[in-house]
């Protein structure tokens, strides 16, 4: 006999593949534990800071965790220094504070706060409603500050051991650094709310002393030779006519930190002004440098470039001896002073990043 187009036997053994088992005596369906069930569950307690007073203290490699937020909230005279990544930080209403926080996979917001000094690594800065802040920054969009005064933004600094790890955990390219690309959406065009200042603070090293008791285990390096994210000196500023573009290919991001360490132990007049990392297309390198050979089209479609835009005296000559003594040979020097080619490449490179 059938049923409808099916042997009635085969439905007969359908329903028991679509059965639970257990009713019958069977074995008791067992409840799937999935990867995410197996994370070690943190206490709300331990992912914030708050109502501090005149205190240090911090959070080392692992206290935090990517899929963590974390809270600063109302600290007064504290040295705060959260040394792993996160996904999201708030720091509210705090003053004469020093606060350093490792890599954020999306942003860090700082509200209401005064006279604070900041070391931060994020995908996105927020400012509102803050007076006075200091903040050393490696920020892969355009930092953002809205009805804030007295805003002062340098290149992010320091370096120490797991920093590169926990960039990579958060998805930040440390040559994607727009630290003095801001953008004030309450301007003030008789009194600027922020200026960009390309030299180091005279508070950083008291900063990173203070770390030592708030994370003692971990070793703060400051020379610029072994900075993870290489320290630029204005991002966003047109190339002059004494400037040249660097262009990494192949393992660009292990060439880039070859050249950056050599780069900065140099004594040199030559200034690194500003990186930039992304995908640049055979056909995209033909058009924006047509003197580019074969090889070096062929190696663009191979991943993404790194560039350095070089500025001063020499920089071109510079370019090329760094390349060979790090034992490169997929690179692009332009010519001296052309700084149309620099222009071109980056607003290439920043329309892919849509900034």
């Amino acid at each position: 006999p059938v049923h409808g187009n099916l042997p009635l036997t085969l439905i007969s053994r359908m329903g028991g593949l679509f059965s639970r088992r257990g009713a019958s005596g069977s074995k008791a369906s067992e409840t799937v534990e999935y990867s995410w069930d197996k994370r070690e569950r943190k206490n709300p307690e331990d992912m914030q800071f708050s109502g501090l007073s005149n205190q240090t203290v911090g959070k080392q490699s692992g206290d935090i965790g990517i899929s963590n937020q974390f809270i600063i909230d109302n600290c007064k005279g504290c040295n705060i220094y959260l040394m792993d990544t996160c996904s999201t930080v708030t720091v509210d209403e705090c003053e004469d504070c020093n606060i350093y926080i490792g890599p954020v996979q999306t942003s860090i917001f700082v509200r209401n706060s005064k006279r604070c000094r900041l070391i931060v690594a994020c995908q996105q800065f927020r400012t509102r409603d803050c007076e006075d802040i200091d903040v050393c920054i490696y920020c892969q969009t355009l930092p953002i500050i809205e009805s804030s005064i007295k805003m002062t933004f340098r290149c992010f600094r320091g370096a120490y051991f797991a920093l590169a790890g926990q960039l990579s955990a958060a998805h930040l390219n440390p040559y994607v650094n727009y630290w003095a690309k801001i953008h004030d959406f309450t301007p003030n065009r008789d009194d600027p709310n922020f200026r960009c200042d390309p030299e180091a603070p005279s508070w950083l090293e008291a900063f990173w002393e203070h770390s030592q008791v708030a994370v003692a285990n971990v070793e703060i390096d400051v020379s610029a030779a072994q900075c993870h994210i290489p320290i630029s000196s204005a991002p966003g500023t047109s190339p002059s006519n004494s400037s040249c573009i660097l262009i990494l290919f192949h393992n660009a991001l292990k060439a880039a930190k070859k050249v950056t360490r050599a780069f900065f132990s140099e004594a040199t007049a030559v200034e690194l002004v500003q990186t930039r990392a992304g995908s640049l297309s055979a056909d995209d390198l033909q058009r924006l440098c047509p003197e580019a050979g074969v090889p070096l089209r062929s190696a663009a479609d191979k991943g993404p470039v790194v560039t350095m835009h070089l500025q001063g005296e020499g920089c071109h000559d510079l370019a090329s001896s760094l390349c060979q003594a790090s034992g490169l040979q997929d690179y692009y020097v332009s010519q001296f002073g052309d700084a149309s080619r620099i222009k071109s490449v980056h607003s290439h490179l920043d329309s892919a990043m849509k900034i």
